[in-house]
């Protein structure tokens, strides 16, 4: 019986924080040129402020990734943001 490979959870960690860490720059980046930047907001209450800006309705039921991935799909389909 061949053993299952067990991802390293350090690795999986460290993968998360860096996606967070760019998903976060974006918020606030977005959020600066909009001038909805407040250095007290929390990313997910900067985000919300983003896509209102952005005209989208402020949505409680969505979860925080699927309002990331709206905002980026908005700024460029607006084309502030290149694809990746």
């Amino acid at each position: 019986m061949a053993e299952k490979e067990v991802p390293n959870q350090f690795a999986c960690d460290e993968a998360f924080a860096m996606y967070m860490d760019e998903k976060t720059k974006k918020i606030i980046q977005a959020a600066m040129v909009l001038d909805v930047y407040s250095k007290n907001a929390s990313p997910k209450e900067l985000l919300g402020r983003v896509l209102v800006e952005l005209g989208d309705e402020d949505d409680n039921e969505s979860t925080f990734f699927e309002q990331v991935n709206k905002m980026e799909a908005i700024l460029y389909e607006i084309g502030d943001l290149p694809s990746n």
